[in-house]
């Protein structure tokens, strides 16, 4: 998502993957400390153990 410019300016739930990466540090995503993050359209998840969480965010973003 963040080579293709999804993340610009969005609010995205920082994985342990994504932290160091330059992509995402270059792509101007806020990277935030939580499990699972919703910025309009875009839902982000901070790996694995957030999986029920992000599954429930999805779908109450495919829902609105």
């Amino acid at each position: 998502l963040a080579r293709h410019g999804v993340l610009d300016g969005k609010a995205v739930a920082r994985s342990p993957f994504s932290a160091g990466w330059p992509v995402y540090l270059s792509s101007g995503a806020v990277l935030e400390d939580v499990p699972v993050r919703t910025d309009g359209r875009v839902v982000t998840g901070s790996g694995p153990e957030s999986a029920a969480a992000f599954a429930d965010a999805l779908l109450a973003a495919i829902r609105e």
